[in-house]
């Protein structure tokens, strides 16, 4: 996980399988979650890792160095923080502030 900062406290550790099933309510909300990684180029995901469902990530906003760490990663596991969106309206989707490849 990220190094403790102040605004940590702010994010909410959850399994990915929890986003994935009550990302409905979850919307607009800031998590932390660990998983397995897959970079699908444009698209990409985070599955928990002991399996389950899905959920899309949006690295675009992470800064530069984690997003290079994970480049082309397919299973790696990794930990991120951001914020629950609908991803094209029907769909669990977590934009990343942030990503560490473990």
């Amino acid at each position: 996980m990220p190094p403790e900062t102040d605004n940590q406290q702010e994010y909410k550790a959850m399994t990915v399988n929890d986003v994935y099933l009550d990302w409905n309510a979850l919307v607009g909300r800031k998590v932390s979650v660990r998983g397995k990684f897959t970079d699908m180029s444009s698209v990409a995901a985070i599955t928990d890792p002991d399996g389950g469902g899905m959920v899309f990530v949006d690295i675009s906003r992470a800064p530069r160095s984690g997003r290079a760490a994970v480049a082309g990663c397919v299973g790696c596991i990794v930990a991120l923080r951001g914020t629950v969106f609908a991803y094209h309206g029907a769909a669990a989707g977590i934009n990343a502030d942030w990503i560490s490849k473990e």
